[in-house]
């Protein structure tokens, strides 16, 4: 319904320019990225052994290095974390999808200076999470609701198609929406979050 997929858009979205821009109620540093669209060649678990509990059993190291995961922009995420003056209340950030330590950024089209193969990103984070009071806040530099096998760069502006079933990008955009719906057990006690920032190794 256009009620669900508003929200969908307002709490789950890649980071976008708009008022309710998840980015603002993050914990993550951002670059600038890539202009131009296209896809990372290979992604992986922050920590595919920590994980399994909270992404899709189907999710693993080996399925996710032959996936491609569609990108529009950026930005992407440094593995760095700061406490956000705005909102206080947010701790505990953390990262799930990584580039992987040998994948490339590849950009198609929508950038002339962008265009082509780019290694610098190499273990950043796209997807990473943070809670927010009771809930939580996911944010994906990728659009795994975007099947990057079927897009024709040709014809870019086409109506794109959604992720196959049961694909790697299936599996992750599930899991997102699991992981962003999870409340946190117990928020009266928290620790107040740091102010300076955090290295987050990668």
């Amino acid at each position: 319904s256009t009620r669900l997929n508003n929200h969908l858009q307002a709490y789950l979205a890649a980071g976008g320019k708009s008022g309710r821009s998840p980015l603002k109620i993050s914990m993550w540093k951002t670059d600038s990225g890539m202009l131009g669209d296209g896809y990372f060649s290979s992604t992986r678990l922050d920590n595919e052994e920590r994980d399994k509990g909270i992404v899709s059993q189907e999710l693993t190291n080996d399925i996710l290095r032959n996936s491609q995961l569609f990108y529009a922009n950026g930005p992407i995420f440094k593995n760095t974390t700061e406490g956000n003056k705005d909102f206080p209340e947010l701790r505990n950030p953390k990262a799930i999808l990584r580039m992987d330590s040998d994948a490339y950024l590849r950009i198609l089209v929508g950038s002339k200076s962008g265009k082509g193969t780019h290694r610098r990103h190499r273990g950043s984070p796209i997807v990473v999470m943070n809670d927010f009071g009771p809930g939580k806040v996911v944010i994906s530099t990728g659009h795994p609701e975007t099947d990057v096998h079927s897009l024709d760069y040709n014809t870019w502006h086409a109506p794109r198609k959604p992720s196959r079933c049961n694909s790697a990008e299936a599996q992750l955009l599930i899991s997102m929406v699991y992981l962003a719906a999870n409340r946190n057990p117990q928020t009266e006690n928290a620790p107040e979050p740091e102010s300076e920032s955090v290295e987050v190794n990668p």
